[in-house]
């Protein structure tokens, strides 16, 4: 396992180096030996491959490199920090709607000055219905890989995340709608 990890960090192959880690971490799991040279070189080359991970994987989020994000979220199970990963990865997805939703929000303001006079041609619904899409579509399309993770907890996870993130945005609308339509002077 050692040389195995040594080789594979030092060629990038990360994906093979934590197969190592896990197999390393599986047998450690059933005969506990703490007093040994090999263990502890095993141990530090897992904290140096999670130091790797965790870098890559920031930078990835940062450049918004979905792949690669994807390759090194992957990597988060076999060194046994599913949670961890879990929560960078949804973390990930709602920056990826907040960030849709903040550009839809900012056109529908945008649209909103623009047609003062015809207010029938703002489309709040629209803008509301495409938060509500964003949020199924995230759900469904990384339902593998939330999966992967942490099971189907993880799946629960994400829509609780995402949900808070739909009711903050879908309340900014709302206002937005409200003001827009001087419904506050109507009670």
């Amino acid at each position: 396992c050692i040389d195995g990890v040594k080789k594979a960090l030092e060629t990038e192959d990360f994906e093979s180096a934590a197969k190592y880690i896990q197999t390393f971490l599986q047998i450690d799991a059933k005969y506990k030996d703490s007093g040994s040279g090999q263990r502890e070189e095993l141990l530090a080359s897992k904290k140096q491959l999670e130091g790797i991970v965790r870098r890559r994987l920031s930078a990835a989020v940062d450049q918004r490199d979905h792949q690669t994000i994807l390759r090194f979220i992957r990597l988060y199970s076999p060194l046994g920090l599913e949670e961890e990963g879990l929560q960078v990865y949804v973390s990930y997805l709602k920056k990826v709607i907040v960030m849709r939703s903040r550009l839809e929000f900012e056109q529908l303001v945008e649209f909103m000055e623009q047609s003062s006079s015809n207010q029938n041609q703002v489309n709040f619904v629209s803008c509301l219905t495409n938060l509500f899409k964003d949020i199924v579509l995230a759900i469904e399309e990384n339902y593998e890989i939330l999966r992967s993770q942490c099971g189907e907890d993880a799946i629960v996870y994400a829509i609780c995340e995402l949900q808070e993130e739909c009711d903050s945005r879908g309340s900014l609308v709302l206002k937005k709608y409200m003001d827009y339509r001087k419904l506050a002077r109507l009670t």
